[in-house]
């Protein structure tokens, strides 16, 4: 139970019955008025702010989303080089990389296209189809 009065918060734990209280006093002085918030929201929603705050928004969600492809890549090129090293191919995990990080292209460009609730389907599949005619499939010559 939590009570809040001019001078102080108090607050009951029912478990253990104990009672702490903070004194107001204790936290000194916050005064505002209407005219700081409405400044303060002028200056959030301003135009200036609002393009900054977008701009680091996009670097942000750029950052993640290429960590996001370089791990997917990684996760299948190691899964794909331990597939490889039982089959007894020639493969580095380097070549193996390499590999995964060309056919990563057409499902990024892909994934711009079509909807959202495919993208990340098409993705996968299309980077995990490549990467078997890569790495495992042997052609007979």
């Amino acid at each position: 139970m939590l009570l809040i009065s001019r001078n102080a918060f108090e607050m009951y734990n029912g478990n253990d019955k104990t009672t702490k209280t903070q004194v107001v006093k204790d936290f000194g002085d916050f005064k505002t008025n209407r005219n700081e918030i409405l400044q303060k929201a002028d200056f959030i929603f301003s135009g200036k702010m609002v393009v900054i705050l977008a701009m680091a928004s996009f670097v942000i969600l750029f950052i993640a989303l290429t960590i996001k492809t370089l791990l997917n890549i990684l996760v299948f090129g190691f899964l794909f080089y331990t597939i490889a090293k039982q089959q007894k191919t020639n493969w580095k995990f380097k070549e193996v990389f390499s590999v995964g990080l060309f056919t990563v292209t057409l499902p990024l460009i892909l994934t711009q296209t079509v909807p959202v609730v495919y993208s990340s389907w098409s993705f996968m599949l299309l980077f995990v189809v490549w990467m078997y005619l890569v790495v495992l499939k042997k052609e007979k010559v």
